[in-house]
Formats: structure tokens, sequence, C-alpha cells
């Protein structure tokens, strides 16, 4: 039952047992639960699947010809005969990843008017979202000292075990894992410098995408601080969710997406109104199963996380 409200609607969450380790399903189980605006408001929840499953292929494909090049790059002299390693890493880890930032900023882009097929600016700068979560997934995995990922070791395990003759190998692991972030980082920024944009364009794209980069990392130190301080102070667990998950997860694809089709304030605020409690209910749910999850179909029951 869908309610019309100024161009908005709410749809009621079907009742349904959600697979989350599928692609998609996150995206389509939180779409279907709340509100969502304008551009919602012609297309299903199964639609949504749909072209989030499609456009996925399109940011996988951009993603290995981006990576495809950075492999040619270890032909090249002067010590980097070790760039395969990292390379492959990389696209090991990126393998079963939802792509829900870079499916996000492809809606967002819509949202704001735009129509058919993305161009060749707009997937690159989507796909380079999904480098940007690889390097916080990274790095989160080491702060959090996780096991397992996506049900696999996580990276700086999986290079320990690639360096099991080093003497110090699981140091190695997690300083090689550092340095591999660190490139998905830089390759965040070169994946988006590539797209062709116009000048202004290009410099409120690099704003949000600068702002992204703040409150990830903010909200990430509030984390760190908040582990395993009793009690739990619920307002900041709600700010560490505000900009962990609900600004970086949603609002700054969307706005990102909205800016690629210069997009005005009106669109930018619609976005934000939209995101913030998607987000928040991504956390939400993402929380619960952290606690009461099976960790080998979601990811690992991390505890220190105030909920």
């Amino acid at each position: 039952m869908k309610l019309e409200r100024k161009g908005l609607y709410v749809s009621r969450a079907r009742q349904r047992t959600v697979r989350w380790g599928e692609r998609g399903d996150v995206a389509t189980s939180i779409l279907e639960a709340i509100a969502v605006p304008w551009y919602f408001t012609m297309i299903g929840a199964d639609d949504i699947h749909r072209t989030l499953l499609g456009e996925q292929d399109l940011i996988d494909a951009t993603l290995s010809e981006f990576l495809h090049q950075k492999r040619s790059d270890c032909s090249l002299p002067l010590g980097r005969g070790e760039l395969p390693m990292f390379v492959d890493a990389l696209s090991e880890f990126l393998v079963g990843g939802k792509r829900l930032q870079p499916a996000l900023c492809l809606h967002g882009w819509r949202a704001a008017g735009a129509t058919g097929a993305p161009s060749v600016s707009v997937l690159r700068v989507a796909a380079a979202l999904e480098l940007f979560h690889a390097f916080a997934l990274i790095q989160d995995d080491i702060m959090d000292h996780s096991h397992t990922r996506r049900g696999r070791p996580v990276v700086h395990r999986q290079l320990a075990i690639g360096h099991a003759g080093h003497p110090a190998a699981g140091e190695l692991g997690v300083a090689a894992a550092l340095l591999l972030s660190d490139l998905a980082f830089g390759w965040f920024h070169e994946l988006v410098r590539s797209a062709p944009m116009a000048p202004a364009t290009a410099e409120a794209t690099w704003s949000l995408l600068d702002r992204m980069r703040t409150d990830t990392m903010v909200g990430q130190y509030l984390d760190l601080r908040a582990a395993r301080t009793w009690p739990v102070d619920l307002g900041g667990a709600v700010e560490i969710g505000l900009l962990k998950t609900a600004k970086y997860t949603v609002e700054y694809p969307l706005r990102v997406g909205a800016q690629l089709a210069d997009a005005d304030a009106d669109v930018h605020r619609a976005c934000t109104a939209f995101a913030i409690p998607l987000g928040e209910a991504f956390q939400l749910r993402d929380d619960l199963l952290g606690v009461f999850g099976n960790p080998d179909l979601h990811r690992q029951i991390r505890p220190r996380r105030p909920a």
C-alpha cells in the first residue's frame, strides 16, 4: 500500500526473510520499509532491486578496468614488482561487496533529473566511492581486531598468511594492509580525478567528498573512543551512527550523484532528508546483526561498539 504525500510515499515492508549475504538485498529491504523521495514514487522495491543489480555490473566493470590499468603499471621500472600483490589483494577484497554507495550515487544522479545510461564520468565517481569504502573497511578491521569479513579472513590476516615464512608475519600483515588501504584511498582520488567534469561541477563534487572524508574520520574516532565504555552513551552512539553510516553510507553518495547532475539546493536538501533516516535504519539493522547475527553469514561480531 502506497500513501502519496508531497512527492513522498511510504511502502509497507513485505514480511520476508532478508538474505543479507546477497547483493542488493540490504538496500532493497530498507527502501521497502521507509519513506523515499519523489524519484522512487513511480517504481517499487522489485524495480529498485533489479536496477541495483544491473548497475553493480557497470560499477564492477569500471573497477575492473581501473585495476587492470594498475596491474599494467607493474611492468614499469623502479621497484614496482610488488604492486601485483596489492592489486590482487584489493581485487579479492572487492569481491562480494554490495556496491551500495556507488548504487546510491547513481540513484542520486537520477533523482536530480538525469536520464539514460550513466556516463563514464558518473560511473568513475560512483566506482571511486567503492575504493574509499575499501580503504575504510580495511582500516576498520585492523582497529576492531576482526577475524573475518564477507566470510573470508580479513585483509591483514590474509596478508600475514601470505608472508607465513616471515619472522614477524602478523606485524607485516597489518603493516601491508595499512599500505593497501592507503593505496585504495589514493586510487579513490585518482579515479575521481579521471572523471571528466565541468570546473564548477568538479569543485562542488570535491567539496562533498572532502566533507565525507572528514565526517567519516571523526565518526571513526568517536567509535574508537567509545570502545567498551559503560554506561553506553545513547547520544554518542547515535552520533557515531550518523557520521559513520547515515552520512557516509547514504547521504554523501546520494548528494555526490545529485551534484554530478548539477542539482540545486532543494534537491540536496531532499537527498539529506531521505538519507538520514535511511542510514539510521541501516545502522540499527547492522548493529542487530553484529550482536546477534551469524558471523559466517553476515560479518565478524564486534562487541566493542556501543549499539
